[in-house]
């Protein structure tokens, strides 16, 4: 009997794709092989700053302990659909950086001039939309929802990434 251990998730991701595509809009292609190689290897690049080197070790650890998240990257990498998005890993497009690049909006979160929000810069902000944060705690290896402005206010909780997939997909209903 061939069972598929990540139906859930498929079904998931086969809704999201519909829903973009019914939108005419790009669906992202899955990150490949060699690119979760490295995100999943030994350490960072040498060159990269500290902070960039320690959200890779984030995003290592969160991709070893949640392999739904994983598998998702290695299906679409992120994507953009009714104001709710999972960041990608993609750095451009058209020769412009992506601001939903995760290194990119997580480096934000932990290092700029303005502000460093402390509940954001502890935990992995993997997506959002326009009242929350979508966030991986790494102490409680869950996934939240976070108010966008009381950012310590978790409003959803779950143990698996296809829960908050759904979470989106009906929170993006039209």
């Amino acid at each position: 009997m061939n069972i598929n251990k990540h139906y859930d998730i498929d079904v998931s991701i086969d809704i999201l794709k519909a829903r973009i595509n019914d939108f005419k809009e790009n669906i992202a292609p899955p990150l490949s092989k060699d690119m979760i190689d490295f995100l999943t290897g030994e350490t960072a690049p040498e060159e990269w700053s500290k902070v960039k080197k320690v959200i890779f070790e984030d995003i290592k650890k969160l991709f070893e302990e949640k392999k739904d998240i994983k598998y998702f990257y290695s299906q679409m990498d992120g994507f953009e659909y009714n104001a709710a998005t999972i960041y990608g890993f993609s750095q451009t497009e058209v020769s412009e950086l992506l601001w939903s690049n995760i290194y990119l909006r997580n480096f934000y979160f932990r290092e700029n001039d303005t502000f460093v929000d402390p509940d954001l810069a502890k935990d992995i902000v993997i997506g959002e939309d326009s009242i929350s944060y979508f966030v991986y705690d790494a102490v409680n290896k869950t996934f939240e929802v976070r108010d966008r402005i009381a950012t310590d206010f978790s409003v959803k909780t779950y143990n698996k990434f296809n829960e908050l997939l759904e979470y989106i997909i009906k929170t993006t209903e039209l």
